[in-house]
């Protein structure tokens, strides 16, 4: 049961994503106008064709008032491309943007209102990744991102960080939960590669705070864990029946607990690195009893009582046989 190795990276792939591009946010976009007119009234009228406006694009279709409206194409400076709807000179209703000038980015289609992503939307990324979803502002606030490896996220979003919903790795794990602000695990359950699930609190990607480890022999933790290592106070139920009821330090007995086997034996007493160690008393369940010092496991001086009157002097030696002084 040791799940001392366990450590999850950061689950949030290191991308930022883009703004739609500058020259097309609604402030830029309020400067757009077609190159000056020798007249005023002919720009009021709907135009169409190719027009070279003045932050230096080129848009071609329908222009109302100067400004591109219904569907047309619009080409940057940096060579980013816009192809669908606009409305009074913003991208508004669906559309294809494929940038150029992001290296990390290749195209995002879907529906834009006032130049921003806005509605169901897919955003593609140059290395095959994906992010598809419901679009505020910019921002996908709910949906799912798929990794080129295969990893998917998916739930609910803020900003480029996932915030609560499902986790899922190339190699079969699954998380469901809410996530902190550097995209580790914050509090869910998880199921692990090799069948075990965890329901608790995380920190730094690992097992931290309150917690329940299931493993897939049946054996199951109940308790505190400290960076991924049982410690604190906890129960351990083993698959065979037995149990550990105390204190954990690094996965291990460690302190004062009480822990019952099977064939009804129970120690209550202290532990040190997962042994008997120090004052303890055992209760062998059939009114037999010793009370006494315990050493790396083994009794070495203290009172065994017979529960028939007879009261000795007794030890264990390195076998774990009982000896009376």
């Amino acid at each position: 049961m040791n799940i001392a190795g366990l450590s999850f990276l950061r689950i949030i792939p290191a991308f930022t994503v883009p703004l739609f591009y500058n020259s097309c946010t609604v402030e830029e976009n309020q400067k757009i106008q077609p190159i000056q007119e020798s007249s005023a009234q002919l720009s009021r009228v709907a135009t169409e064709g190719s027009h070279q406006l003045e932050d230096g694009s080129i848009f071609e279709g329908h222009l109302a008032m100067g400004l591109p409206q219904g569907f047309g194409t619009k080409t940057y400076q940096n060579e980013d491309v816009y192809q669908g709807h606009f409305n009074k000179g913003f991208a508004h209703g669906y559309g294809i943007m494929r940038y150029k000038s992001l290296p990390q980015v290749d195209r995002y289609f879907g529906n834009w209102a006032n130049s921003r992503r806005e509605g169901h939307g897919t955003l593609v990324m140059k290395d095959g990744s994906e992010m598809v979803g419901h679009w505020q502002k910019d921002e996908l606030v709910y949906g799912e991102f798929s990794a080129p490896e295969g990893a998917k996220y998916f739930g609910k979003w803020d900003g480029n960080l996932l915030i609560d919903g499902v986790y899922e790795s190339s190699s079969g794990e699954r998380f469901f939960g809410t996530f902190n602000k550097q995209g580790d695990f914050l509090f869910g359950s998880l199921l692990l590669s090799d069948g075990s699930i965890y329901h608790g609190s995380f920190e730094n990607a690992q097992f931290h705070g309150q917690g329940i480890h299931e493993l897939i022999n049946g054996s199951v933790y109940s308790g505190q864990f400290v960076f991924g290592k049982k410690s604190g106070i906890g129960l351990l139920k083993e698959a065979d029946g037995s149990s550990y009821h105390g204190e954990f330090k690094e996965d291990l007995p460690d302190g004062y607990g009480v822990q019952s086997d099977v064939s009804g034996v129970r120690y209550a007493g202290s532990w040190s690195m997962g042994v008997r160690h120090g004052a303890g008393s055992l209760d062998f369940g059939d009114g037999t009893f010793f009370s006494g010092e315990f050493e790396n496991g083994l009794a070495t001086s203290g009172k065994y009582d017979w529960g028939d009157g007879r009261v000795t002097e007794s030890y264990q030696d390195d076998e774990g046989n009982w000896k009376d002084l």
